[in-house]
């Protein structure tokens, strides 16, 4: 167990025949542990999180790829990013957005898929003009820009990456 304190809110683990996922809490502290079932660690995160008042709810994400390379020019031209791609060793990789809140990875224990959490992006411009990369790079529009109906919160459209995975965008 990560967590020794005795101020500990709670433990969980979950496992299937391969990994298990282990959360632990203490006080503002978040661990999150992935072990393989032989033993092997493959991956661990720390998230702190403000118990007041929160700035962000979603503090990392992690969009799965088949091709990393396809994946991490698809990003990097649809929002204007400049992703720099990591080596993690055992086959994992992932390339990080700038604004340190997620990345494109690539593991043999993530797919893509249209069928998961959604997840919804800034666009860097306009819905129309990141529609439009999204089109050139191989990705499709699902829902069309589409006014949000509560005043004041803008728009949003949902497509498909170059990976199957899909994206919502937010203006």
């Amino acid at each position: 167990m990560l967590c020794h304190r005795k101020d500990a809110r709670r433990d969980e683990s979950r496992s299937d025949e391969k990994i298990t996922v282990a959360f632990h809490f203490c006080e503002d502290v978040a661990f999150i542990q992935f072990l393989q079932n032989d033993g092997l660690y493959f991956c661990s995160r720390i998230l702190t999180f403000k118990t007041e008042e929160m700035e962000k709810f979603v503090a990392w994400v992690e969009i799965p790829s088949a091709d990393f390379d396809r994946a991490v020019k698809f990003y990097g031209s649809v929002f204007k990013l400049e992703l720099a791609p990591i080596d993690c060793g055992n086959g994992e990789k992932m390339a990080c957005f700038p604004t340190g809140e997620g990345a494109v990875v690539y593991s043999q224990h993530v797919r893509p898929s249209e069928n998961g959490v959604l997840v919804s992006l800034a666009v860097p411009d306009s819905i129309e003009a990141t529609i439009l990369r999204i089109e050139q790079g191989k990705g499709k529009v699902i829902i069309p820009k589409t006014k949000i109906e509560a005043e004041g919160m803008g728009y949003f459209a949902v497509c498909m990456d170059s990976e199957d995975n899909k994206i919502g965008l937010y203006e």
